[in-house]
């Protein structure tokens, strides 16, 4: 596992595993998200990568 974006997803997987209520928000976001851009999918992701960017710089707190 020598690619680093493959090391961020697990490391975010074990983020949310210790952190439910993440999991909760994460979920929120992806269904508003979802119902907002049902139809557009750039947008849709847009907004979820900068969530994620967020999320993955939690998870280097976390682990620091």
């Amino acid at each position: 596992m020598n690619h680093a974006h493959a090391k961020e997803m697990l490391e975010v997987k074990n983020y949310l595993r210790n952190h439910p209520e993440e999991v909760k928000i994460y979920s929120d976001l992806k269904n508003r998200l979802y119902e907002k851009y049902s139809n557009d999918y750039a947008k849709y992701r847009k907004e979820k990568d900068l969530y994620m960017a967020k999320l993955i710089k939690r998870t280097r707190e976390d682990t620091s």
